[in-house]
């Protein structure tokens, strides 16, 4: 991967066992490899440490983001990498000796510097800057890390009941550990089946029934999505009087409030992994409704969007008018083509109406509730279309207040759904499907929140162009193709975003992905390189097919962007980046074109070259799946 983005922090860890020995590890660097383990697990470099005039050890930055989770960014038109990890917020410029820490100067023993386009760092600065727990086997000649993650508090909840119970476990089967008094306000670490983890004041966890505290604004505490792959949440639904999309928390806590920014009071809060149905949009705000709370809305960074167009059920039109019926169906009339259907629908009043998807034979029922066919409709009735994905329309008062429509295809369909004339129109809009059931991640890449609020813009051009913008446009092409053919597309992020790299990739093996699709650019130190390229990551320990799939993707992918580009083939790589190292399906990280580059930075910048790498990603996903 990019040269700067990518800057393996297994060197960096091998840098970090400085700490403990700064004359064995200059000696050990300079007679011998060094082994370095992460987690337990090996990691390796295509570029080894050295030791400098000033007598310190520099390593190649490599891979800081995907090992420990952490932002880098790189700078070309001011020779600056930023590092944030833990809270910390690491600025180097290239040849000083300088570094800002939280925005505080902060003096090194010697400056980082580029050898060979690679860009190296202190060891000992950076890691006594870093959380880890290092230690040095000598016998080994290895290094051995461990990442330490404080719990992660991810809001409050306040006792209700007179006393409460503090449990070891999320249920009754076991004994209390503690009680906490009314009106005591704990921390939430996590939640399960409609109970808290909290943490208590001596620091020891244990979990609290959710129905004996309230949250936020005393908004109760909901039961959380499962988290067994086996009972995996569905795809999104669409329908009228929705966006069709679903917003999944990705933030700790996501605070709900009554208008689009955060001068609006909060409404209540929510958790992550909570699903939100999204009702509007504005700016970089989400309206949500979250089931029985009220309507209220939340920033784009911290949630994923879902989008879907195949769709198995769903339910459209305001349903919260209770004893308000949709009326007389007065007309009925579609529209077709040879690669398109449209029904459409009218009423005396506001449509209400549900659907489902079917098999054998495909088709989609569609169910008009509180409603009765006009006397222009004359009863049942079916209809047999000569072209277009639809081939048969019946229609009939399937019960006393339902009209039910079934549009019946020889192949699986898409339906879009639009209510329109004040709700009182509903057109429905019918396309062949033939990705139909698959679920699909893109992951548009940085864009995470930093410490401080700024949001990672990944590599930086020497215009000023961000990697982050470039790729979040390129993404939307990919995605847009992809629900044209009916998939089900989730988007790591719209926006910036809270999510991490581990995020990420927790949000497609959540959610059963069929594949994951990484966007990026590459950079380098060095204005000259150029290309395009496309990494997967298939371990040994994988079974033969499966290492088989992720390479497959890799390749028909990288050829259709090669096809479209027409930029110099740097081939398809392997590397074990979080996430696709994090990800069970097949998984691919795309770099489009070195934005450090000036030809390819200008041709990253301009639309028409967007919208040919995101058509190409979407096309070698089709051919993937055998289209």
């Amino acid at each position: 991967m990019r040269e700067t983005k990518a800057i393996m922090f297994c060197l960096l860890l091998s840098t970090m066992f400085l700490f403990f020995s700064l004359s064995p590890l200059p000696t050990a660097a300079s007679t011998g490899e060094i082994g370095i383990y992460i987690d337990g697990d090996r990691v390796s470099s295509d570029a080894r440490p050295f030791i400098d005039s000033n007598g310190r050890t520099l390593v190649p930055l490599r891979v800081i983001a995907e090992d420990l989770g952490a932002g880098v960014g790189w700078d070309s038109s001011e020779k600056k990498v930023s590092i944030s990890l833990g809270g910390k917020h690491i600025e180097l410029r290239i040849g000083q000796s300088t570094a800002l820490i939280n925005g505080k100067e902060s003096p090194m023993d010697t400056a980082a510097v580029v050898r060979s386009s690679r860009t190296m760092v202190p060891l000992r600065f950076i890691g006594e800057n870093l959380n880890c727990k290092v230690d040095w086997e000598p016998d080994e000649r290895a290094v051995y890390i461990k990442k330490i993650t404080p719990p992660q508090v991810q809001g409050q909840v306040t006792v209700t009941a007179s006393r409460a119970n503090i449990r070891r476990d999320p249920s009754t089967n076991n004994d209390p550990v503690t009680q906490v008094d009314n009106g005591t306000v704990l921390d939430v670490l996590g939640s399960s089946g409609g109970w808290y983890e909290v943490l208590l004041k001596n620091g020891e966890r244990g979990w609290i029934f959710g129905e004996i505290v309230t949250t936020g604004k005393d908004s109760p505490p909901k039961k959380d999505p499962p988290e067994d792959p086996a009972e995996k949440p569905s795809p999104p639904t669409a329908a009228g009087g929705t966006s069709g999309r679903t917003a999944v928390v990705v933030g700790n806590s996501a605070n709900i409030r009554q208008g689009p920014s955060t001068n609006h009071p909060i409404l209540y809060e929510s958790f992550k992994g909570r699903e939100l149905e999204v009702l509007d949009e504005q700016g970089t705000w989400y309206k949500v409704k979250d089931r029985n709370s009220p309507e209220g809305w939340i920033a784009g960074w911290l949630v994923a969007i879902k989008e879907g167009s195949s769709l198995s059920k769903g339910t459209g039109g305001d349903s919260s008018r209770g004893g308000e019926t949709t009326g007389r169906i007065t007309e009925f009339y579609h529209d077709i083509s040879q690669d398109e259907t449209t029904a459409f629908i009218k009423a005396s009043g506001e449509i209400k109406y549900q659907y489902n998807t079917l098999t054998n034979p495909d088709r989609v029922v569609v169910d008009i509730l509180g409603a009765r066919l006009g006397a222009d409709l004359d009863g049942a009735k079916s209809i047999d279309l000569p072209r277009g994905p639809v081939n048969n329309i019946r229609y009939s008062q399937f019960d006393r207040d339902i009209v039910r429509f079934v549009f019946q295809s020889t192949k699986p369909i898409g339906a879009k759904f639009e209510l329109g004339n004040k709700g009182q129109e509903l057109a429905v809009n019918f396309s062949e499907a033939p990705l139909q059931g698959k679920v699909i991640v893109i992951d548009p890449g940085h864009g995470s929140v930093q410490p401080g609020g700024w949001s990672d813009p990944g590599a930086v051009g020497h215009s000023g162009l961000y990697e982050r913008d470039v790729v979040t446009e390129i993404a939307k092409v990919t995605g847009d193709n992809l629900l044209s053919q009916g998939a089900s597309v989730i988007y790591t992020r719209t926006w910036d975003t809270a999510a991490g790299l581990t995020d990420r990739a927790d949000i497609a093996n959540r959610y059963g992905a069929d594949i994951f699709v990484s966007i990026h650019c590459n950079a380098s130190t060095s204005p000259l390189l150029s290309g395009t390229s496309t990494y997967f990551y298939a371990p040994s320990s994988l079974p033969p097919g499966a290492r088989e799939e992720r390479r497959r993707l890799a390749s028909l992918v990288q050829d259709e962007l090669l096809r479209s580009l027409g930029r110099r083939n740097l081939g398809i790589r392997e590397d074990n980046f979080a996430v696709l190292r994090n990800t069970k399906m097949p998984s691919i990280l795309v770099e489009t074109a070195f934005i450090s580059n000036p030809e390819e930075e200008r041709l990253l910048g301009s639309k028409s070259f967007q919208e040919k790498a995101g058509k190409a990603i979407a096309r070698g996903v089709q051919r993937y799946f055998g289209l």
